[in-house]
């Protein structure tokens, strides 16, 4: 599995936006809404909120392949969608964490994450350590990036993204 994950330490600096871009922009790569407070991809594309992360979590489907789990962005973006409401994401990462990443770990697709504003006690937290590089998404402005720079030095693999003025 190739794994690039986005989350942000603090704000609203762009980490989706981001996700979306570079997922789109790289051949075969399919997008995963990893974030514990909620997905906003379904409800911004109009899309349904099966399949995604929930069917891939409880594999009603009987698929091992994330494409049995993925919606299409319009542009042609694959996209596995998130519950939009926290409670729900927090409970399905609690849950659902192990398959999950049984399921990422067994594609050969390109797979990005948007971990969306991480947390020490994050339950997608195991997704950031499994990946390749972790990018942490910051507005270039102190009390954005001192948040980040304290998250991208507790991971492996982290280099830190600025967006925006500052």
């Amino acid at each position: 599995m190739s794994l690039i994950a986005f989350a942000s330490a603090k704000g609203a600096p762009g980490t989706t936006t981001a996700a979306v871009a570079v997922a789109s922009w790289l051949e075969g790569a399919v997008l995963v809404e990893a974030d514990p407070a909620g997905g906003a991809l379904a409800v911004r594309y109009g899309l349904g909120r099966e399949p995604g992360l929930l069917t891939l979590a409880s594999n009603r489907s009987g698929a091992s392949e994330i494409d049995a789990h993925v919606q299409i962005l319009p542009g042609g973006t694959a996209a596995v969608v998130a519950p939009e409401t926290p409670g729900q994401a927090h409970h399905l990462w609690q849950v659902g964490a192990r398959a999950i990443l049984d399921t990422l770990a067994g594609s050969d697709r390109p797979v990005i994450v948007d971990a969306g504003r991480f947390g020490p006690a994050s339950p997608a937290a195991p997704l950031l350590e499994e990946a390749g590089a972790v990018c942490v998404v910051s507005r270039p402005v102190a009390e954005q990036l001192i948040p980040a720079a304290s998250l991208a030095a507790r991971l492996d693999r982290a280099g830190i993204v600025l967006v925006g003025d500052g």
